[in-house]
């Protein structure tokens, strides 16, 4: 396995345990999440959010770390399902608290933050 490929497969890994518990508390809070399956036209390949929240409209991307490049590819993902999903408000799930210039990042692209803190979540976004 190449470098690149470790790195991907280590990711989701990380990802995983995160949103299921992230899930979990959403169904404490009587949310229904759900995994949208998404086939672009002109695509062959299905995309899959990593949750949505049906109400209150909320689409979900989870990392498995908190460093600018994951956040960067996070807001493409979600500009890029957005468009198949009717513009819901969107928020980026990560491990542990970010740094500031991070939450400003993602709030400049009107994109919340969640993040995983002391077994709770804390969070930008009101849901």
């Amino acid at each position: 396995m190449d470098e690149s490929a470790r790195e991907q497969f280590e990711t989701k890994r990380r990802e995983a345990p995160l949103v299921l518990r992230f899930e979990e508390y959403v169904k404490s809070l009587n949310m229904v999440p759900v995994r949208n399956r998404i086939i672009p036209k002109g695509e062959v390949k299905a995309l899959y959010t990593d949750m949505f929240v049906i109400e209150p409209q909320l689409l979900v991307e989870a990392k498995g770390s908190v460093t600018r490049i994951v956040f960067r590819m996070a807001i493409g993902q979600i500009a890029d399902y957005r468009r198949y999903l009717n513009k819901p408000r969107a928020a980026i799930l990560v491990p542990g608290e970010p740094r500031q210039g991070l939450l400003d990042l993602a709030a400049a692209e009107g994109i919340g933050v969640i993040w995983h803190l002391d077994g709770a979540f804390e969070s930008t976004v009101k849901y």
